[in-house]
């Protein structure tokens, strides 16, 4: 099996039906692409266990198909999962300890495990973004989303190893020009061995070619230029306009974050009117958060046309809800979930947030935040983001309760957070200017920053990685 094959995890007692249709529409689109389902896999006669190994270590990517009673499913005497021998647990485990792409699947209108609910070596499966495969009319476009979402990582790959190659022949080349005109890369014995002095004479001596050379100096030459060209085309297409990012507040951590070449984002709402994101995005901001609600009664009337003119300027997005404490948080959750569904947040978008910022906080505002965020991460499939500050935070206290959740700090005029709200030792993203202009957007804007590279960043929005 090729190291760019999809590996098919799943039990037959909860999804089998539908991996079937999955698996039938998969092996249309990755003809040149194999397919592995334990079943179909495996040659009679072959261990089972070492197939398994061996396959997943050869992937690309692993599916996760996630049924009604994929959590559940027993033995007769413990759930399944809870069996350091069970076939799923193995092959999850092997992907996540050899960082294999892994695509949770949902069908048959099953929710994202919580972390609480995995074994341990499976808990970082809870923090992977999740593509939903309903039934009915829904199949065919969901099933072309997850599609879609392989393509691109077939894709990457295969430029990256386009790149990786011309880069090593392009080393090779640079190696050979180094050498001696009469001399060529060989062999340590043919090295050390005594050069026999030619009897031709001189003037009948033929002119010797470096074939070897000019072949490898073709081959990095073209090898260099597909890469540059894949590059191009798959580049942010732009209007041909320049933004620039000025600010009041924070013009000397804007100018260390560029030295450093970290990510600078914004986080707009509807009051800042239409947004030309082309402009954004040429104005070297990498990411957006966007408000989608607020509470029960608000959804935010220019989430949707933000949502999609945002990804189509090639602009990392995510989108953020209000906590309001006096309100149900649960019915918080679903209007949230409803605005965003609208937008259809997916694969590669950045997770969703939810922002502390409101008073009086009552006593039992601590459980119905965290009733809200547990419905929000079960429906998205992600761990959500809180947005806060020391101030905001203050009612909450220290329980130990909310550390799993990445912290979005804000404070400003500082050179960088000085001390975090209690429940934290690290933040994940920081709000470091709230009124700072960008090209593309009236009025004063909020400027972020991602703890980490933009490469880091793109790596958590495909949840690959854990902030």
């Amino acid at each position: 099996m090729r190291s760019d094959s999809i590996f098919i995890s799943y039990r037959r007692d909860d999804a089998a039906g539908h991996v079937g249709r999955l698996y039938d529409k998969l092996s249309v689109h990755f003809p040149s692409h194999e397919i592995f389902m334990d079943v179909d896999g495996i040659e009679p006669g072959e261990d089972f266990l070492q197939a398994i190994d061996q396959a997943i270590a050869s992937s690309r990517v692993l599916l996760v198909i996630i049924g009604q009673k994929w959590l559940t499913c027993t033995d007769g005497k413990q759930r399944r999962l809870d069996d350091p021998n069970d076939f799923v647990r193995l092959e999850i485990a092997a992907a996540l300890e050899r960082n294999i792409r892994i695509i949770p699947v949902l069908v048959q209108e099953a929710r994202m495990p919580a972390e609480a609910e995995l074994p341990d070596n499976l808990a970082p499966l809870a923090h992977r973004q999740a593509q939903e495969i309903g039934d009915g009319y829904r199949w065919k476009s969901d099933v072309e989303a997850l599609i879609r979402a392989l393509e691109k990582v077939f894709s990457v790959q295969a430029q990256e190893r386009v790149i990786s190659k011309g880069q090593a022949v392009e080393r090779q080349a640079t190696e050979d020009r180094k050498l001696p005109a009469n001399q060529t890369h060989q062999s340590g014995e043919a090295k050390r061995a005594k050069k026999v002095p030619s009897k031709r004479p001189p003037a009948e001596s033929k002119p010797k070619h470096n074939y070897k050379r000019i072949v490898l100096i073709v081959a990095g030459a073209f090898a260099l230029i597909i890469g540059t060209v894949t590059f191009w085309l798959l580049r942010p297409r732009s209007n041909g306009t320049v933004g620039t990012v000025t600010s009041t507040d924070a013009a000397a951590v804007i100018s260390a974050l560029k030295n450093a070449q970290r990510p600078i984002g914004v986080d707009v709402q509807d009051h800042r009117g239409n947004i030309n994101w082309i402009t954004v995005k040429n104005s070297d901001i990498s990411f957006a958060y966007i408000k989608a609600s607020d509470g029960i009664g608000f959804r935010d009337e220019r989430f949707q046309a933000n949502w999609k003119a945002s990804k189509a300027a090639s602009v990392l997005r995510g989108a953020y809800t209000v906590f309001r404490p006096e309100q149900n948080p649960d019915q918080q959750a679903q209007v949230f979930v409803e605005a965003v569904q609208a937008g259809q947040m997916g694969f590669g978008d950045l997770p969703p947030a939810v922002a502390v910022k409101d008073f009086p906080v009552q006593e039992k505002s601590k459980e119905d935040l965290l009733t809200m965020l547990h419905a929000v991460n079960q429906r998205f499939a992600r761990t959500p983001v809180i947005y806060t500050s020391m101030e905001f935070w203050k009612p909450y206290g220290r329980s130990g309760a909310f550390a799993k959740y990445p912290l979005w700090v804000t404070e400003t005029h500082v050179s960088q957070p000085s001390t975090l709200p209690s429940d934290w030792s690290a933040w994940t993203f920081w709000q470091f200017s709230q009124s700072s202009k960008v090209d593309g957007i009236s009025g004063p804007v909020d400027l972020n920053t991602y703890n980490g590279s933009l490469e880091q960043l793109l790596a958590y929005s495909r949840g690959e990685v854990s902030p």
